[in-house]
């Protein structure tokens, strides 16, 4: 953290989220599009992880077998938002999209640039891909989750606030 390698990262991220917001407020386009399009880059950028991580280890008899350390499960805060928009873009029910929309919205913001400002320094270890892929993917999340706050189709109420806090 606070590396010059971080710092450049920091300046690619600032530089991707100012050009991306640039032309997703210029177009405005319609939050089914924005949530097909984060959902595949999210899902994208996971398998990117995912298969990078995976080492072939040996048993006891010589046969290799694939390992992913508990590390690189999507189980973080910022991996089950691809799970949100997934149900978001598939739900029926107006009423459990706004529900989780309500929650994307801080957890996405606060977390991705949370995790875009601590990066671990995985980098420096020579996993530059793993290190593209995590500044991208939270710079995806909060991208979208500034598109909400900003987005005339949906607008956050009391109500919203309460149901964020109790999920």
């Amino acid at each position: 953290m606070l590396t010059i390698p971080h710092f450049i990262w920091l300046f690619i991220s600032i530089a991707i989220v100012c050009v991306t917001l640039y032309f997703v407020l210029k177009k405005k386009p319609k939050l089914d599009k924005v949530l097909t399009v984060c959902c595949i880059v999210c899902i994208i950028s996971e398998f990117i992880k995912v298969f990078t991580q995976i080492k072939m280890i040996p048993d006891m008899n010589g046969n290799y077998y694939p390992y992913l350390s508990r590390a690189h499960l999507p189980f973080h805060l910022c991996s089950i938002q691809i799970i949100f928009i997934a149900i978001v873009c598939f739900a029926n029910s107006e009423k459990l999209k706004r529900f989780i929309l309500s929650f994307m919205i801080p957890s996405c913001l606060f977390g991705g640039i949370a995790a875009i400002l601590i990066a671990t320094g995985t980098a420096r270890n020579g996993y530059w891909i793993i290190t593209a892929q995590y500044f991208l993917y939270h710079i995806a999340i909060s991208v979208f989750a500034l598109y909400l706050l900003t987005s005339k189709e949906f607008k956050l109420d009391i109500k919203d606030y309460t149901n964020c806090l109790k999920f």
